[in-house]
């Protein structure tokens, strides 16, 4: 099984289910969620200097209004290094507003 494979090469795999929404679609739940969880448990387990890389531009606040800028705003508050790798026109002004307030 593929999950048990990345699992047995040591990756940290947490496979969510599909929940059904009011009007019947299949969405998924709690994905970013689940990342934004654990990029705040190595903020918080890993001292300084490190790295956090997000790949993918998105900004948008969850509904638990957690979100990747955030994450990458808290990281560099504890003076960790961020980088974003993302496609031009995926990626939010947000993490330009960030490089503006944490590198002038």
């Amino acid at each position: 099984m593929l999950w048990q494979a990345a699992r047995n090469l040591g990756y940290d795999t947490d496979l969510l289910q599909r929940v059904e929404q009011d009007d019947g679609r299949l969405t998924e739940q709690a994905v970013d969620e689940m990342l934004h969880l654990k990029m705040a448990n190595a903020l918080l387990d890993y001292e300084p200097p490190q790295t956090l890389v997000i790949v993918g531009g998105d900004g948008k606040d969850s509904n638990w209004a957690t979100s990747f800028p955030g994450h990458a705003e808290r990281a560099l508050k504890r003076g960790w290094n961020v980088e974003v790798w993302s496609w031009r026109r995926q990626l939010t002004g947000r993490y330009d507003a960030l490089c503006r307030a944490y590198l002038g």
